[in-house]
């Protein structure tokens, strides 16, 4: 059951015309929570009328990307691979920030990466998060635990799909759709039911323009209709995103105020991001004299210990200012 995620009093979700600031922003409200994925709003949608907050068009947390299996780990040697990531976190907002300065963004709708950087984040995942589309063909559950999860399609599989809009039945039997979804051909059936317009849902992204050789990622964007499946929104543009926060935005800045004063040094802003480490005693705490705006004082927290350097290169001046910009919007950045 997922209404222990999908509590309403822990749910967020940011709106932006710039997607960095949206996608920054969702992920400070999901400390130690997660930003959803494809499935898990499939899910959430199947159970909810249409005013609900699911169904307005989100940018969700599956990624997909592209590169050479040049070792033949997942797909014959040499060839090339899409690998859907649900829950996958390579993309973040200074990624797509950088990608933009140094002119690394593809068509305006994937970041330019590194083939051994791709490979090396897929064989990070354990055995039992990796699948090859395959093995899930009549998966019969969806995978409770939120941590990435990986779908692995041969690129020559791929680039043969179209693109566009579907019938049900090419819908409900679609490989994409189905590692995509990571649905059971009755929740393909009935989300098709309930989603389709005049018997018709989009699943886009048009593999055969896509050169393999070029290592790439994109976000997957859940919206209704024609682009229900959308591979190709563009980066330059708005970002809508859900968030799950596992715990309040105020133990989140207890647990920073702890660490900074037991050792007295800037706090590590990976392993705060993704909520190891937290203290757990600290739900006892009284909230009556808190006076902070709790999400503000976070955003000011990793504004102030912004490192200068990311993915092991350093920044410069522009691109320093660039990110600590977009934490400065994103703590203003209001629900929507």
């Amino acid at each position: 059951m997922l209404e222990e995620y999908f509590d309403e009093g822990k749910v967020g979700v940011f709106y932006d015309d710039d997607i960095t600031v949206a996608l920054k922003a969702a992920e400070i409200h999901a400390i130690n929570g997660f930003v959803p994925s494809t499935p898990w709003l499939i899910q959430e949608r199947l159970k909810q009328d249409k005013n609900h907050w699911c169904w307005k068009g989100l940018i969700t947390s599956t990624q997909e990307y592209v590169c050479t299996d040049f070792e033949g780990k997942f797909v014959d040697k040499g060839e090339g691979l899409v690998a859907v990531v649900h829950g996958g976190n390579l993309i973040t907002p200074e990624l797509i920030c950088t990608a933009k300065t140094e002119r690394k963004i593809i068509d305006n709708r994937a970041v330019l990466l590194n083939q051994e950087e791709v490979m090396q984040y897929i064989s990070s995942f354990s055995k039992n998060r990796i699948y090859h589309i395959n093995e899930i063909l009549n998966l019969g559950t969806l995978p409770r635990n939120p941590e990435p999860l990986a779908i692995i399609l041969p690129f020559h599989l791929v680039k043969t799909m179209k693109s566009g809009y579907y019938d049900k039945n090419d819908f409900v039997h679609d490989k994409i759709v189905i590692a995509r979804t990571l649905a059971t051909k009755e929740m393909r059936e009935a989300y098709f039911d309930k989603a389709s317009s005049e018997n018709h849902l989009g699943n886009l992204l048009s593999f055969e323009e896509i050169n393999q050789q070029q290592a790439q990622g994109n976000l997957l964007y859940l919206g209704d209709k024609y682009y229900c499946l959308y591979g190709g929104h563009n980066l330059y543009d708005f970002g809508r995103f859900a968030a799950v926060a596992a715990e309040t935005p105020q133990r989140a800045l207890d647990w920073i105020v702890e660490q900074q004063a037991s050792q007295r040094t800037p706090i590590n802003l990976s392993q705060f991001i993704s909520g190891q480490g937290f203290v757990s005693n600290q739900a006892q705490k009284s909230q009556t004299e808190k006076t902070t705006k709790p999400r503000q004082a976070v955003c000011e927290t990793i504004k102030t210990n912004l490192p200068r350097e990311y993915k092991g290169k350093p920044l410069t001046q522009a691109q320093q200012e660039a990110h600590a910009d977009i934490i400065t919007r994103a703590k203003n950045l209001e629900l929507d």
